[in-house]
């Protein structure tokens, strides 16, 4: 009834073409406000990739290449690995962290080794930060769905936890059945806690990768001396040890 009325007043209005006139002017202002607005929404947030690259001498690496080293020849039969708590950072300051906590990366599958961050382009960083690992927190809940399902291969038991990092192969240097080494490194208990952060620069993630060094890591170990660690102990906590540093920056081709 209202409307009625002011159309009413506006029809006998000697002013009626101007006052409709600046009406029909201010609604298009707000349609041109509000397409703006979904505009930048749309476009601000991008899906990018961050992608983990396991390279052997410089180069990509695909599971079950041979490659040599000193005088050892070893494959890459598995490597799985699950990495948390990842933050992009300018400078010291927290700038972007995904909704999921926890990434189970498979090398066995190529789709596996790369997620969806959904990150503002306006957004400014120049480092990041990520957990290798299980936090002990969710350990002590169990285990859980998703990704963290034991169905993954990646759980031990409720007292023992999550395997953070899985490498399995053979060296011509083991002395065990085949050859074959098998490296199942975690545990979250003291004085076994393998829950590692890793910090590296990084300041655009589609021009530049992680790549993960698997020859840096591998020539630490003594086939000779040791081919096995499947469970939390003092020596999987130094093969632990050794996994932050082959963590670093790749620039894509």
């Amino acid at each position: 009834m209202v409307y009625n009325l002011a159309l009413q007043y506006i029809q006998n209005s000697e002013d009626a073409e101007e006052i409709m006139s600046n009406f029909l002017h201010q609604q298009q202002k707000n349609w041109s406000l509000l397409v703006l607005f979904l505009g930048l929404i749309i476009t601000n947030y991008a899906q990018q990739q961050l992608k983990f690259i396991p390279t052997f001498n410089g180069s990509r690496y695909a599971l079950t290449n041979k490659v040599a080293i000193n005088k050892d020849t070893l494959t890459i039969d598995l490597l799985k690995f699950y990495i948390s708590d990842i933050k992009l950072l300018e400078d010291s300051i927290e700038v972007y962290s995904p909704k999921e906590k926890h990434y189970l990366f498979n090398l066995e599958n190529p789709s596996a080794m790369s997620i969806s961050l959904n990150v503002d382009s306006n957004i400014n960083f120049n480092k990041i930060k990520f957990c290798i690992g299980i936090d002990s927190i969710t350990n002590v809940a169990g285990a859980i769905g998703g990704t963290l399902d034991p169905i993954n291969g990646m759980y031990w038991a409720w007292n023992s936890g999550y395997v953070n990092f899985k490498i399995e192969g053979t060296s011509t240097l083991s002395n065990a059945r085949k050859n074959a080494f098998k490296f199942h490194l975690g545990g979250y208990q003291h004085p076994y806690n393998s829950y590692r952060a890793v910090l590296i620069k990084i300041d655009d993630l589609s021009k530049t990768a992680i790549s993960i060094n698997l020859e840096q890591f591998l020539t630490k170990i003594e086939f000779s001396q040791i081919n096995s660690v499947m469970s939390p102990n003092t020596k999987s906590i130094e093969l632990t040890n050794l996994l932050p540093p082959i963590f670093s920056t790749l620039k894509l081709d």
